[in-house]
């Protein structure tokens, strides 16, 4: 049974379904079986220079796959678009039409499996194994692929994507259109043939005008092949709804396929990861070509009360205390900040936050993660849109076994170590008043914040001078008056402990929010 690996190594997968506008903003996903079937006959033409009609073992191997539905195994997939405008010339004058590029960002090396649940002989699987290495792009031109057909069967599963099933929890359903069999297409056109000879008889019956007959003439094609082989420019011009010897087949899409949704990473298993987990991991991906455009990491207290407000707002008047921060009885501010910190994340280095992780020691309930879930998209300064993608959820020690950055090394502020040092600028959250100046110095401020988090305390605390530019390019205060901070000052601090400590640390104003977070400066042996 032949199993097809396709992997687009630009990260770029353009496709636009049949009976679709490119300016929709529709991709189809999974590539339907008629396209597959379509790219096989079109590469022979190309690449293989066949003649003018399709040779006999190539025809009997597109009859034969065209005899089953294939399943699909789908990688995970964010939406973006590109826009363009395209010159229209008439004549001496030229107007320009905006034309929106829709596609899917995809991993390089990840695989979308195609499996036909059907034997083949050795020539066919010889021949559909030479028109798959010379395959170079799938749907549109900018859609580069490298194709082949795996040597085992694959083991599918609930996983994959499968034809005329219920979608399973979470998942969807899509519509794409497949191919008839040989035969019923030619029982098929044989009755379509008929009733358009009647339909002719009928309005010469009827006596009507030449201007009042149908002015399109439909050219049935001779056979399945025929069908697969007719420029789609021609169906259009003759008034074809749907292709010739096609069919709508319903797919059933896993949650694991669905757009905007990338699992990428699968944090935690067991009772932890059903009941509350501790962890959720959010991607941030810009809404351009190369999915680059992300806020900036100095950005990153405005970004994550963005993030906070969009969740916020989903709660559909539930009580959330992990979410809001409050009591669900009185109303009043929790204690010991166990709710969620939204911890920003760098693991690519470039200086923009690609990753959130969303911690919170009391767990995220149901009404937290349904508000996490549903959460699609946000923008930030100069960005009008970045999708938002759930990665996982899990416990923190999930995130530091599967969590990497461009070193493979675990992010610095979820390590564990002996020295901690400012990733982030420290805002003092109290008032340094005149009569008790030593008590609220930044630094006993410090002891306090860590006192409320229940950590322990360092034998040292240094303050680090900071360069005339460093950390004073961060936001350093909330955007509502009221939740300002006594002062704007930015502080850099060392943290010595007696012995190891595991992060995230998070200390002062705005330390939900991604401001005063600490990261390892010395790991720990051990």
């Amino acid at each position: 049974m032949p199993t097809i690996s396709f992997r687009f190594p630009a990260g770029r997968y353009h496709a636009t379904p049949w009976g679709s506008h490119v300016n929709e903003g529709a991709v189809e996903w999974p590539p339907s079986p008629w396209r597959l079937l379509r790219l096989l006959i079109a590469t022979g033409f190309t690449k293989l220079q066949w003649p003018e009609s399709v040779p006999a073992d190539a025809q009997a191997l597109v009859e034969t796959l065209a005899t089953v539905q294939p399943c699909y195994r789908l990688p995970a997939v964010s939406g973006g678009h590109s826009r363009h405008y395209m010159p229209i010339r008439k004549g001496k004058s030229e107007t320009k039409a905006k034309i929106f590029d829709t596609f899917y960002r995809l991993d390089p090396n990840a695989e979308l499996l195609v499996h036909y649940p059907i034997t083949l002989d050795a020539a066919k699987t010889e021949l559909l194994s030479l028109l798959l290495q010379h395959l170079s792009y799938l749907g549109r031109a900018e859609s580069w692929v490298e194709a082949e057909l795996l040597q085992t069967d694959a083991e599918t599963d609930d996983n994959w994507c499968y034809p005329n099933q219920s979608p399973p929890p979470g998942g969807d359903q899509v519509s794409l259109i497949a191919s008839m069999t040989a035969g019923d297409y030619l029982v098929w056109r044989s009755q379509s043939v008929q009733q358009s000879m009647a339909r002719k008889q009928a309005e010469l019956d009827k006596k009507l005008s030449k201007a009042q007959r149908s002015n399109v003439e439909k050219v049935y094609p001779v056979d399945l092949v025929d069908c697969l082989c007719t420029d789609t420019g021609v169906l259009h011009t003759q008034g074809w709804s749907q292709p010739p010897g096609s069919r709508r087949v319903l797919y059933s899409r896993p949650a694991a396929g669905r757009v905007e949704q990338r699992p990428v990473i699968h944090l935690g298993t067991g009772q932890q990861q059903q009941n509350k987990p501790t962890c959720i991991l959010l991607a941030l991906s810009g809404d351009n070509i190369s999915g680059s455009m992300r806020p900036l990491f100095h950005r990153c207290l405005p970004q994550a009360e963005l993030i906070h407000s969009s969740l916020a707002g989903r709660l559909k008047r539930q009580t959330c205390p992990v979410i809001t921060g409050r009591d669900s009885q009185t109303g009043r501010p929790l204690k010991g900040h166990q709710h969620v910190h939204y911890i920003p994340l760098d693991l690519d280095g470039d200086g923009r936050i690609d990753h959130y992780l969303l911690y919170a020691a009391m767990g995220f309930d149901r009404a937290a993660r349904e508000a996490v879930f549903s959460l699609r998209a946000t923008y930030a300064k100069n960005i009008a849109r970045i999708v938002v993608s759930c990665c996982g959820t899990g416990s923190l020690d999930d995130v530091r076994t599967q969590i990497r950055d461009r070193q493979n090394l675990v992010p610095g502020c979820l390590g564990r170590g002996r020295i901690w040092q400012s990733a982030t600028p420290f805002i003092a959250p109290l008032y340094m008043k005149k009569k008790h100046r030593a008590k609220y110095a930044p630094i006993n401020q410090v002891r306090r914040s860590l006192d409320e988090r229940r950590l322990s305390q360092p034998v040292a605390i240094t303050e680090i001078n900071l360069p005339k530019t460093e950390f004073l390019r961060f936001v350093r205060k909330r955007r509502e008056s009221g939740k300002a901070p006594p002062s704007t000052r930015p502080y850099r601090f060392r943290l010595e402990f007696d012995k190891p400590v595991t992060g995230p640390i998070t200390l002062g104003y705005g330390s939900h929010f991604g401001l005063g977070l600490f990261t390892v400066a010395q790991k720990a042996d051990d």
